[in-house]
């Protein structure tokens, strides 16, 4: 079983801009040239996920996730 393990730290989604929503696609491209195949794929959200804790930022975080 090939298993991808994902480490995302400290992205701080804001309401606004977020610079991590524009390296979507170099991000995808990565990893699928490091693990084309995976059987399953673990996501490590490690740090802070929201710029000052606004509901808005976790939205935003959570349709990026998606």
């Amino acid at each position: 079983m090939r298993l991808l393990l994902l480490q995302l730290s400290d992205i701080h989604f804001r309401a606004q801009t977020n610079p991590i929503t524009s390296r979507l696609n170099s991000l995808v491209a990565a990893i699928r040239s490091i693990a084309p195949k995976p059987d399953g794929c673990i996501v490590l959200v490690t740090g802070d996920v929201a710029w000052s804790g606004e509901k808005e930022e976790y939205d935003n975080a959570e349709l990026f996730f998606e």
